[in-house]
């Protein structure tokens, strides 16, 4: 009798533990999700291609410090294709600026980065 008593007690011991650690690894992957889930990563909303225009723009460093600056534009009307643009443009070098890190502790040499602006204006009748 006494080593049933001793089964049962090893058996709630297991069942406790794994007890603790499922709460551990849902805390976790509720942790992970709410430190990704920012403005930053947040996917945006599917887009309708019923009639409707895209702009994607992308730019890449070159290894002379240029910039490619890429512009795709896509026309879709009734969920197809109608037209589709590719501009590339190479953008100078701005040079690099001094400073600090986030910290403030040093100094850094960054190269200088262009600002991109949209402006979209409706159709006019």
């Amino acid at each position: 009798m006494g080593r049933m008593g001793e089964n049962r007690q090893f058996t709630n011991r297991k069942l406790l533990i794994i007890g603790f650690i499922s709460i551990a690894v849902i805390i976790i992957i509720v942790a992970i999700f709410v430190s990704t889930n920012t403005e930053e990563t947040a996917i945006p909303p599917s887009i309708s291609h019923e009639n409707s225009v895209e702009y994607y723009t992308d730019s890449y460093r070159l290894p002379d410090g240029r910039t490619l600056l890429t512009t795709t534009q896509r026309i879709y009307s009734q969920h197809l294709t109608l037209k589709e643009f590719v501009f590339s443009d190479t953008l100078p070098n701005l040079g690099t600026e001094k400073t600090q890190t986030p910290d403030g502790e040093r100094d850094t040499i960054v190269n200088k980065e262009f600002d991109i602006y949209f402006q979209m204006k409706g159709i006019h009748r």
